[in-house]
């Protein structure tokens, strides 16, 4: 008789089912994801731009300083998205508040601006920003006491003290190598930025910090320059 067929072998290839409707899929290590990544910042509009170029051409309509602080409080307000905006310039070993943002006169008596004076002759003292978002305790302790007193008055969640300093002088462009570089300015005053509802810095205030201040700086250093020629009172009265 002839031999009977081998039977062929049987294929071990495992066929993957879908799971029925319902079930919990089956356990295992799932693919790493991809770090979370900061959106970029956004970037300024064509609206802050020509806010801004308007902002500047009014710092320099008038030399006077009492003028380009006023100006600088209530356009500062707005460009940087603040509650309140004062300026505090440098008197000497004193500090005196030039100017509140929506207030034509300064009540240099009032208990607000006579602890806005004290914070701000720290603050122009020590030269460096002063940021703070709801506690007093970790600051220098010639700071931390006018910082509360003025928090209890003030009643700000966020307030931002930023110093500004006088423009350093021009230098010659020659030989510019074996030139050392350029010391920043004395401290002439300080911008006061307040927030009233939100206890750390709005974007558009952190954004455009940097930009709006150094024009203000530049602007009240030429107006101040100007206000202390030799004799100037005197030709005025002329």
């Amino acid at each position: 008789m002839p031999p009977e067929p081998k039977p062929a072998p049987q294929s071990t290839t495992a066929v993957q089912l879908n799971p029925p409707p319902g079930s919990n899929p089956p356990s295992g290590p799932k693919p790493a994801s991809e770090p979370k990544q900061e959106p970029p910042a956004e970037p300024e509009n064509a609206e802050f731009w020509a806010r801004f170029d308007q902002f500047t051409l009014n710092l320099q309509r008038s030399l006077d300083v009492a003028e380009v602080a006023a100006v600088a409080v209530n356009d500062v307000r707005l460009l940087l998205g603040c509650d309140r905006v004062s300026l505090a310039l440098r008197r000497g070993k004193y500090a005196v508040v030039q100017a509140v943002s929506g207030q034509e006169r300064v009540q240099s008596r009032s208990n607000l601006i006579r602890h806005m004076v004290r914070l701000a002759e720290a603050v122009i003292s020590s030269g460096e920003v002063l940021t703070y978002c709801g506690a007093v305790e970790g600051f220098a302790p010639q700071i931390e006491r006018p910082l509360a007193d003025y928090v209890a008055e003030s009643r700000s969640r966020m307030i931002m003290l930023v110093p500004l300093r006088r423009s350093p002088p021009l230098q010659r462009n020659d030989d510019s190598s074996k030139r050392p570089a350029a010391q920043p300015g004395e401290v002439i005053g300080c911008l006061v930025l307040e927030q009233s509802a939100e206890a750390q810095p709005r974007p558009t205030l952190q954004r455009r910090l940097d930009l709006v201040s150094d024009h203000v700086a530049a602007t009240l250093s030429n107006a101040r320059e100007h206000s202390e020629l030799f004799l100037l009172p005197l030709w005025r009265t002329l």
